[in-house]
């Protein structure tokens, strides 16, 4: 059910290690469903949350749902196994956190065997980098990208924490 360029109006995370949220998911009117192997599980659940969400999209009705996992980054020891698990999984794509460079691109794209890959840029280096990271996958019907949590201090205040207005109108000179 993936198209890449689909908009998708509404996306939910939830917790792959917690089944009661993998249950109520099936029931919500969301375009997209992203189940969490990353910071919504602890470290020693990780691995009984991603055999969970494997079976989730083998064994669950999500009817128009697209469903997703996300992988732990690429520098973690959960990667390799995650990466391997979804992408021989029935998951739409595979959804990466924290995606920095091209090269960790390039990474994804690799791990990903051929199933699409959703990166997210979620750092002011990779916002940077945004680019050659959306280039990496040029043509390729494989990848979105994706802006997320990044926060910018602006005159000492931290934009992502709270969102603060008062910040985001002045200038400095």
């Amino acid at each position: 059910m993936t198209d890449i360029l689909r908009p998708r109006r509404s996306v939910l995370y939830l917790p792959a290690a917690n089944p009661r949220a993998i249950a109520k998911a099936r029931t919500v009117d969301a375009d997209c469903i992203i189940l969490d192997l990353e910071d919504a599980v602890a470290p020693d659940a990780k691995v009984e949350a991603r055999a969970a969400a494997v079976a989730a999209v083998a064994e669950c009705d999500w009817g128009h749902r697209e469903v997703l996992i996300r992988v732990n980054s690429l520098s973690t020891v959960w990667s390799i196994d995650d990466f391997a698990a979804v992408a021989a999984s029935h998951a739409a794509g595979i959804v990466v956190p924290k995606v920095d460079s091209a090269r960790e691109a390039e990474e994804a794209v690799a791990r990903s065997h051929g199933k699409p890959v959703w990166a997210m840029i979620e750092t002011p280096r990779a916002i940077f980098d945004a680019a050659d990271i959306a280039a990496v996958f040029g043509g390729r019907r494989v990848a979105r990208v994706r802006v997320t949590r990044v926060a910018l201090p602006i005159e000492g205040e931290d934009l992502g924490a709270e969102g603060s207005q008062e910040a985001v109108g002045r200038t400095t000179e």
